[in-house]
């Protein structure tokens, strides 16, 4: 049996530190496999409704993996004096 922490029906979040080079680097891994796997639905899909679906699916995780992240994309932390407390 598997051991539960916390209170069932709770969301809980720890607060991570990451370099940024290997979330940039988890972000376009994730954008390849993600064309990969449309490609396969495109080429999977019965209907001419769902080939298209899948293929503008391809496109969008194109564009995705094209552009990337960069620093523009993260919430900046305010500095303590302008914390309202």
């Amino acid at each position: 049996m598997p051991f539960l922490f916390g209170r069932p029906g709770y969301k809980y979040f720890a607060l991570v530190a990451m370099p940024k080079k290997h979330f940039f680097e988890a972000y376009s891994n994730t954008a390849k496999a993600k064309i990969q796997k449309a490609q396969q639905e495109a080429a999977d899909a019965v209907t001419e409704v769902a080939k298209e679906q899948a293929r503008q699916n391809v496109e969008f995780w194109k564009i995705v993996e094209e552009e990337g992240l960069n620093d523009d994309d993260f919430f900046k932390v305010p500095k303590d004096d302008t914390i309202i407390r």
